[in-house]
Parts: structure tokens; sequence; C-alpha cells
């Protein structure tokens, strides 16, 4: 089974100093570690002809009046899971999932370890959701069984490049009125607005 981890937020300033400063491997840590101890398992996206692309939103904060219905199994007042029903197959050989978190709290201090334990609950919700035979496995039991030494060991705060959100390649405007009357020529390298915020 071939995967891969795919991280976006808003395409603002703000959301770009406020998002998770962690490196991209810690994402790619926790699928490996659920997909040992509980997809291959129970059977679960190990299929050989197709690439697995699971999309991590990030947002922040939760609308007031919140209007979201749906409600995890780890939701909080302060954090609000939301996963998608089944994948979108794209190409007939991968198929694509877009999980998102909905936060108060998670912004740019957010720590390896804390920010493992939001991604674990972004994919196990959104196999709760969409696996029956998911349900009834201890989470918190799974969860507790990552190895916290281990996330903790990556950089923190990760530098940019190790961060690999799918913006980070490309180029933003501050505001939609700039660029309608400027064109192109108001759009900022997302890299070069980040380094004037943090120094790597």
């Amino acid at each position: 089974m071939s995967f891969e981890i795919n991280r976006i937020t808003g395409l603002d300033l703000e959301s770009l100093v406020t998002r998770p400063r962690v490196s991209h491997a810690v994402s790619e840590f926790v699928f490996l570690y659920l997909n040992e101890n509980l997809l291959v398992p129970k059977r679960i996206l190990q299929s050989e002809k197709y690439h697995y692309r699971m999309v991590l939103s990030f947002s922040r904060p939760i609308p007031r009046p919140n209007k979201i219905l749906y409600r995890s199994p780890f939701a909080t007042a302060t954090r609000l899971y939301i996963p998608e029903k089944g994948f979108r197959t794209v190409n007939r050989t991968e198929k694509w999932a877009f999980l998102s978190v909905v936060a108060d709290d998670i912004d740019q201090s957010i720590t390896p370890y804390e920010y493992s334990n939001v991604v674990f609950y972004m994919l196990t919700d959104f196999f709760i959701y969409n696996f029956k035979s998911v349900g009834e496995t201890d989470f918190e039991s799974l969860r507790l069984g990552m190895d916290r030494k281990r996330i903790e060991r990556f950089p923190f705060p990760a530098p940019f490049e190790d961060q690999k959100y799918t913006i980070d390649t490309g180029k933003f405007s501050h505001d939609w009125e700039s660029y309608q009357k400027l064109g192109d020529s108001a759009l900022t390298s997302v890299k070069d607005e980040y380094l004037k915020h943090y120094p790597y």
C-alpha cells in the first residue's frame, strides 16, 4: 500500500503564521503507526491497485455560531474533527480523502507530540466514520502506544522546508482587492512571507 500525506491551511497571512510549525514527517509517522497497528490487522486500505492520499486541513477558529452538525467522538469544546465520507477516486489509480480539524487552540505553538495526537484523532475519526470494523477499537490504548520520545525528537519549530504544506511552493495575495488591481504583481511568495515572521 502506497500513501501520501498532504497538509493544507487557509490562503491568508494569519493562517500562514499560525499554522502548526511541525515537521511533515510527524504526520507520516502517525499514519504509518496506524497502518501497522490498525489498518493492516483489519485489512483496510491495503490494495496495491491504489495510491492513497490523505489531505489534512487545519482551520481556526471554530465559527460562532457553530453550524457544524457532525460530532466526532474525539471532539472537544475547542477542537472539532470533520471526516469525509469515503474516498474520491482520481485518475483511476488514486484515492483521496479530506480530513479537517477546526480548532480554537491549534496554532504555531503546538508541539510535535500534541500535534501527533491531533493527526491521530483526524485519521481515526475518518476510519470510524467509514469502516464499521474499526468502531470497537480501544483508541486510547492505541494512541498511548505511539512512541512519544521518538516524536519529540523531531525538530521543533521545524524549518520551513520540513513543514511541506501544499501552498509552500506557491504565492498568495494579502487581499483580493490588491490582486484585482495589480494582478500577479500583488502576489507574494509563501516562503518569503513566512520568513519575514520566523527565522527559519
